[in-house]
């Protein structure tokens, strides 16, 4: 049978998603997702009714769930688009939207792998985070040369032009990401990058101001990680972090934080700090939002029953701290199954033939412990519907 989805997956013209509707009735929406699940054969069924997905026991609070996706996925995988609109509400590009993908030649950008994304969620109802304008770590090959010639122009303008194009359609972006690194002992814990030997603090601030002085509607976030934990690293991050965001929220130039939450069992946890350290970020009146969360299985024993538990159970313990914070809005994570996660790549050593069991799917699609355990915290979490 025809995958009465494929157009929306076929190479889209920049022209044609430039006309993409902003939004969808809900009626639509329910019917197109309807659709997507059950019309072609060749998808995996989900065990359950769409009504009883992650994204509906967040709404049930006032929260969103979703998860970050990339274009190869929602092209060849008819069960992953599936289990996407099964749990998720929203959505957000796992790297493709990163600067050194979309212009790799200096004033050329291709959007064609992230229009597939963004029209997806368009075309079903899902909200859309933009992730991320600016990272040491996916800047193009031609940018040091382009900063020391032309300045911190070079980053206003990149700003500016992906906000453009996705104008009406991002509402939440993740302008600055990981400029804190407190070990590398420069003034006030940020990190020894490119973007700070150049620029110093001033091109966090410089990208913000961009952001918000061409679309003062959009929601801006600055996002780090490693703020969980009870060990040298992530006080030290913690400490960092609140004068930085502080700074930025006194000019206006910041409505939220992305806490990564990308978190490893075993390590050692206390609520009190987490807990008084969202409260801070909170009086602040900045939103809070999980933007990445997984989590790191390698200190385990590796069978997969005693993981499982494991990773439940301490992905429980710091969600419930974080999801009774009121300002946190919802909770992404970094992929929605194990068959795609990052924690798969060689870097993370595991035995031989040993593979993460990170995220709330399995590779086969079937939900685990930590489904479950996301399942309880968004249900548990305090009701946010009234301060809507």
């Amino acid at each position: 049978m025809r995958d009465p989805t494929s157009s929306v997956y076929s190479k889209i013209s920049e022209s044609s998603a430039d006309n993409l509707p902003s939004a969808i009735s809900p009626n639509r929406r329910d019917v197109l997702r309807a659709g997507l699940l059950f019309a072609a054969s060749n998808f995996v069924s989900p065990a359950n009714a769409i009504e009883d997905g992650l994204q509906t026991r967040a709404a049930s609070r006032g929260l969103t769930f979703g998860t970050a996706v990339h274009s190869r996925q929602l092209q060849e995988d008819p069960s992953f688009r599936s289990a996407i609109l099964q749990e998720c509400a929203s959505v957000v590009h796992e790297y493709e939207l990163k600067w050194g993908h979309i212009e790799r030649e200096r004033g050329r950008y291709d959007f064609s792998k992230t229009d597939i994304v963004t029209n997806f969620a368009i075309e079903h109802g899902l909200k859309i985070r933009g992730h991320t304008a600016v990272w040491h770590e996916a800047l193009p090959a031609w940018a040091p040369e382009a900063f020391r010639r032309e300045g911190i122009s070079v980053i206003e303008r990149h700003v500016r032009s992906v906000l453009k194009r996705y104008s009406g359609r991002i509402e939440e972006w993740d302008v600055v990401n990981e400029a804190i690194q407190n070990y590398d002992n420069l003034p006030n814990g940020f990190r020894n990058s490119l973007l700070f030997q150049e620029f110093g603090a001033t091109f966090v601030v410089a990208a913000f101001r961009a952001a918000r002085e061409f679309d003062p509607n959009v929601k801006l976030v600055y996002n780090d990680f490693g703020i969980e934990y009870d060990n040298f690293r992530d006080r030290a991050r913690r400490k960092a972090l609140l004068p930085l965001l502080r700074s930025l929220r006194e000019e206006g130039l910041i409505d939220g934080f992305g806490t990564q939450s990308h978190l490893t069992a075993g390590n050692p946890f206390n609520p009190k700090l987490l807990r008084d350290f969202l409260s801070e970020v909170a009086s602040m009146g900045l939103s809070i939002v999980v933007t990445e969360f997984d989590v790191n299985d390698t200190k385990l024993d590796p069978d997969i029953g005693t993981r499982d538990k494991a990773v439940a159970e301490h992905a429980k313990r710091v969600l419930d701290v974080i999801l009774d914070e009121k300002a946190v809005t919802g909770v992404l994570t970094w992929g929605l199954t194990d068959r795609y996660t990052w924690l798969n790549e060689p870097r993370f050593a595991r035995p031989a033939g040993v593979r993460a069991r990170s995220l709330p799917l399995d590779e086969n699609y079937k939900r685990k412990p930590l489904w479950e355990a996301l399942a309880s915290c968004l249900s548990a979490a305090p009701d946010r519907r009234s301060r809507r």
